[in-house]
């Protein structure tokens, strides 16, 4: 199963966003679709590029990467006049953030699953497994979906190819 999606139409509004240093994050961006339909993609990062293009009413092919809970990434954008539009290495200091987190995160678990392992019950197993799951999200999934490789592959596959 893949973690990229298309959507296929025009964008129509464009929701509040917060600068971040390596691009915005959009609270939603709705599109319309040729059937009449909308689609609302919420929790959706954008890297400088395709944030400089980013419009209400470009039309084309949006190309996403979900990222479990934390959102989407819009990282691809062809246009229905030809134009594409790539983030092309732009997610590396995404991914150095991620493992620079997940390395802070197992500084901080061998004296916090300690404590866990103190208060007993539930905290005692929750605690551990909760920060081998979010360090391996973090250090191992996350960066292999935002790869250069991984979404090439993906946007090759879709005819985007340049």
């Amino acid at each position: 199963m893949s973690d990229v999606s298309i959507v296929t139409g025009k964008l129509e509004v464009v929701g509040p966003s917060s600068d971040k240093p390596d691009g915005s994050e959009y609270t939603y961006l709705r599109f319309s679709q040729k059937n009449g339909a909308t689609k609302l993609m919420k929790k959706v990062g954008v890297g400088q590029l395709v944030e400089s293009y980013l419009r209400p009413g470009i039309e084309g092919q949006f190309f996403f990467v979900k990222l479990g809970r934390l959102g989407h990434i819009l990282f691809a954008v062809k246009t229905t006049d030809g134009q594409k539009i790539y983030e092309e290495n732009g997610f590396s200091s995404w991914i150095r953030k991620m493992r620079l987190s997940a390395f802070v995160l197992l500084l901080l678990f061998l004296p916090l699953s300690f404590v866990g392992l103190l208060m007993g019950g539930y905290l005692g197993v929750i605690v551990p497994i909760g920060f081998v799951y979010v360090m391996w999200k973090l250090a191992v999934s996350f960066p292999k979906v935002l790869n250069e490789k991984f979404l090439r592959e993906h946007l090759d596959q879709q005819g985007f190819a340049s």
